[in-house]
């Protein structure tokens, strides 16, 4: 676990920093949103917690507005 998040501080001060200098808001944001987001599954991960897939879960979406394939 200490790998996980040695890393992703690592990778978040090579990529944010440059943010944080242009002072792009929006894009500190959808950074920091896709970071955190990353960081919780790989985090889950190595805990051997089950994680679903993201891609049932868009399958299911496409599915309720009436996107699939018929059977």
């Amino acid at each position: 676990m200490v790998f996980i998040i040695t890393w992703f501080a690592l990778i978040a001060l090579i990529d944010l920093l440059p943010l944080v200098q242009r002072r792009d808001k929006s894009t500190i944001v959808l950074f920091l949103i896709l970071f955190i987001l990353a960081l919780t599954i790989s985090i889950l991960q190595a805990l051997d917690v089950g994680v679903p897939s993201s891609m049932l879960s868009l399958g299911n979406f496409y599915k309720e507005l009436g996107l699939s394939y018929p059977h």
